[in-house]
């Protein structure tokens, strides 16, 4: 039975008892309770104690849009909730309609890598503007969103806006959406925005970090925090990933200026969920101090004590046209492409020397600091280890500093582990260095010569990489970095939404894969002869 059908059958329930007592109450003045009455009596108590676990009934699992594969690889799954309203309102299943078409649609990412023509940037307004808040790249996308919005009676978001980098130029912009404070009139507490980006119709996202300061307060703790109201008749398709929901200790709360809100607490997050009239609201809360080292746990208690600074109690509203401004990001490139410089092509010398390291006879120094020791490959795998020889599985080129002269990449086998890591040979002035990486240093590489990296599941990205004397220098491409339990994302060292992100990183998986040939029995001459057809050398 659903909580649903026990709120109906309690109603029922006490409709009826209520027209009986009606009906005959002197009788029941003078009389005990029949047997039916106390069953009745019994039945209410128990809805009444169900309705008690409301908040869980009705809780995260009321939100839960899928379980999905997260980090670079998939490598974890983690539960994915809306951040729209509850299932069964318009706005959870257009959120709902829009992840399911996104899990099947272009699979392979081609359709993605033409619209982006295997640049790295995303162009929105390739599109249209109206589109920017969705990650759309095609008509069929385009056309998908318009079925949703009208199928569920919502308006499109629009493009992004962002509010001016400063404390006063957010409460500014919140002013302008109708919102004089994000804090309850009564509250004890400092705020310290990091970011607030908005939508022409109300809805909002602000990034910051709180500490409560009432004396005696359960948190004393600098927090960082994640509020993000929605407006009910918009569609937004932005959901949050929250581990397992099981994990989750839920209840409900009011608040100290009466508003009821679900609190949800587990090893590594917590949620405050607020369900108003015009809005939706989630505040998410990593589990980290900011500035402290040591091993505190959130109580629940000092979750309550956080939810009860916030309100939610406002009615957002458009912001004036005049003030809504394009971040740079959206605006076309005006500046002229500069002419293309030719490439150099590859020397005789240089393939004869790659080709004969991979048949045996010729050698590399291996990096190792200022004592560099020169070995062939026969010697690089046996001292990969002390107990267990690698093994060179397969070779590629790949032209890692784009200057057309590529390095040989070899892939490093050990036991049953067939993906350990990656030998670089790299040619400098007639000799050949080799510098290894380890699987999460450097995998999936790309003929273009980025490749991905990987820390954690929130710390990864993608990088280039460039030799000189024997020694390497990375540049990050694109990173998502967690720091303290906040996720951040950059483009070229440059901050950006984690949308943005989402599609650079899907452009940079569909780049053109190297050819690799198997070692050590390859046809080591089609390397060359693939590699100068690919790029004209």
């Amino acid at each position: 039975m659903t909580s649903f059908e026990l709120m109906e059958a309690m109603g029922n329930v006490r409709d009826q008892y209520v027209l009986e007592a009606h009906s005959g109450q002197a009788e029941t003045r003078k009389r005990r309770p029949s047997r039916r009455i106390l069953l009745i009596a019994a039945i209410i108590s128990l809805m009444l104690l169900l309705l008690g676990c409301a908040a869980v009934l009705l809780g995260l699992g009321e939100l839960k849009l899928d379980r999905e594969p997260v980090g670079p690889h998939g490598e974890f799954s983690s539960d994915v909730i809306s951040l729209q309203g509850y299932a069964g309102t318009p706005n959870y299943q257009a959120a709902k309609e829009w992840e399911d078409f996104l899990r099947s649609y272009d699979q392979d990412g081609k359709l993605l890598a033409e619209a982006v023509q295997g640049s790295c940037s995303f162009d929105p307004a390739g599109i249209s503007m109206e589109y920017a808040a969705y990650t759309c790249y095609t008509e069929e996308m385009m056309t998908k969103i318009d079925e949703i919005c009208e199928k569920y009676g919502l308006e499109i978001l629009g493009p992004t806006y962002f509010a001016e980098d400063a404390l006063l130029g957010f409460r500014k912009t919140l002013h302008e959406l109708g919102i004089d404070s994000l804090f309850w009139d009564g509250a004890e507490a400092e705020l310290a925005s990091d970011n607030l980006y908005y939508y022409r119709e109300g809805s909002f996202q602000l990034e910051g970090e709180i500490r409560l300061t009432a004396s005696g307060n359960p948190w004393p703790y600098a927090t960082a925090f994640q509020y993000r109201s929605i407006m009910k008749t918009t569609f937004d398709s932005v959901v949050l990933t929250v581990g397992d929901i099981e994990d989750y200790t839920q209840w409900n709360y009011t608040l100290q200026d009466g508003t009821e809100v679900l609190l949800a607490q587990s090893h590594d997050k917590c949620l405050i969920i607020a369900d108003r009239d015009t809005h939706f609201v989630t505040v998410n809360i990593p589990m980290f101090l900011i500035g402290k080292t040591d091993h505190v746990t959130m109580g629940r208690k000092a979750l309550e004590a956080i939810a009860d600074v916030f309100t939610f109690d406002y009615t957002p509203r458009r912001p004036d046209p005049d003030t809504l401004v394009l971040s740079d990001r959206y605006l076309p490139a005006t500046e002229d492409l500069p002419e293309p410089v030719p490439r150099p092509q590859m020397e005789e010398s240089q393939k004869q020397a790659f080709t004969a390291i991979l048949e045996g006879s010729g050698t590399f120094f291996q990096s190792q600091g200022e004592n560099p020791e020169e070995m062939t490959l026969a010697r690089y795998c046996e001292t990969f280890t002390e107990d267990l020889p690698a093994v060179i599985m397969e070779a590629a080129l790949v032209d890692f500093e784009q200057d057309g002269i590529p390095e040989a990449v070899l892939r490093i086998a050990l036991g049953e582990n067939t993906d350990v890591g990656v030998l670089v040979l790299d040619w400098e002035d007639g000799a050949v260095w080799g510098h290894t990486f380890f699987y999460r240093e450097m995998q999936d590489i790309k003929l273009d010569g980025t490749f991905f990296w990987s820390a954690s599941a929130s710390n990864f990205g993608t990088a280039r990489i460039s030799f000189s004397k024997g020694e390497y220098t990375l540049q990050m491409c694109l990173r998502a970095e967690e720091v303290d339990g906040t996720v951040n994302y950059f483009s070229e060292g440059k901050a950006i939404l984690f949308g943005d992100f989402e599609s650079l990183i899907g452009c940079a998986t569909m780049k053109e894969d190297p050819r690799w040939v198997s070692y050590p029995v390859g046809e080591y001459a089609e390397l060359w002869k693939g590699f100068e057809e690919r790029f004209g050398g």
